[in-house]
């Protein structure tokens, strides 16, 4: 089982930048307001991650279109 806490979406990898940018990039998205939208998965991963780690991961297509496009408003590239 897997503490509700630990659950997340990740839009962007942050790992690696400095601790300053990672402040400064916290506090920007602190300030972001969207209205609401759905979000759906429709399949999951695994892989191997550090020793010990096998990392369960849900995926899907059309069902993160929107989340996909939030991302993009806040990073376009």
């Amino acid at each position: 089982m897997i503490d509700p806490e630990r659950l997340h979406v990740s839009l962007f990898f942050l790992g690696g930048l400095p601790e300053q940018i990672l402040r400064t990039a916290c506090e920007a998205a602190a300030d972001v307001r969207v209205e609401p939208f759905e979000v759906s998965f429709d399949r999951s991963i695994s892989f191997r991650g550090q020793p010990g780690s096998r990392p369960f991961v849900l995926v899907g297509d059309d069902g993160l279109r929107q989340l996909a496009s939030f991302g993009e408003c806040l990073a376009p590239r």
